[in-house]
């Protein structure tokens, strides 16, 4: 994408900017025989996306209002208000078989996938850095419906007093599966492995694993005495 965004030309305008995208969309290859492979994480590769602004819902899409996402490799660069991810600042469909390379910044929520998502989002691996200094995030999303089957290389900071910060996600909403985090994660309020915060009522995580170093830091001003960390979940109640 280097010919259309980048430091000298501009920032990229996310699809769906003002209207959001609510449609099906898939990078799966196609073989000779017109055969698609359905188990393919990653797909056809957009390298080089570019966004560094203060815009809400940043990403290379930015919202998806339904429908689904599949079937992408992206690597890039994307900075802004918030909620940012490489793929789609937020989600209300599905995301699957997606790869991330790069870096993820935002003054609110974050995630090396999508910003957040209400939905779910399934067979996606990250292995970009994520940051955010007034939100949460995670290493494939912030805030998620359901999630499974995900991996996460990134390393993932979080600097706000009241952020979750998670290797896989901030906040679970309705549930983590079969998911794996070797990147290292570090905040100043809820931090773990897999998730910042969960709660009963919440959903569960299930099958997950750590392997990477939690480090729980002091912000530069406020109230830390709430800061927790945890190797698979920083806070649960």
């Amino acid at each position: 994408m280097s010919p259309v965004c980048g430091p000298d030309k501009g920032d990229w305008i996310p699809i769906g900017e003002n209207f959001g995208f609510d449609g099906y969309f898939s990078g799966r290859p196609i073989d000779e025989n017109g055969n698609i492979d359905f188990y393919l994480i990653g797909g056809h590769k957009i390298s080089g996306l570019y966004i560094n602004n203060n815009k809400l819902a940043q990403g290379l899409f930015s919202i998806l209002k339904g429908g689904s996402i599949t079937a992408l490799e992206i690597e890039g660069n994307v900075s802004g208000d918030g909620p940012v991810g490489l793929l789609a600042g937020s989600s209300h469909g599905f995301v699957g078989y997606i790869v991330t390379r790069g870096s993820v910044s935002s003054h609110s929520s974050a995630g090396g996938i999508v910003g957040s998502s209400s939905d779910q989002i399934g067979q996606c691996v990250n292995y970009a850095d994520v940051t955010s200094d007034l939100g949460s995030c995670g290493g494939i999303t912030s805030v998620i419906g359901l999630i499974q089957n995900c991996r996460n290389y990134g390393a993932i900071t979080c600097t706000s007093n009241l952020g979750t910060v998670g290797g896989i996600v901030g906040t679970v909403k309705y549930g983590v599966r079969n998911c794996g985090n070797y990147g290292n994660v570090s905040g100043s309020y809820e931090i773990g492995g897999i998730a910042g915060l969960t709660c009963p009522d919440m959903g569960n995580i299930i099958n997950c694993y750590n392997y990477g170093d939690i480090r729980l830091i002091l912000p530069m001003s406020g109230d830390v005495k709430h800061g927790t960390a945890g190797g698979i979940v920083g806070t649960v109640g």
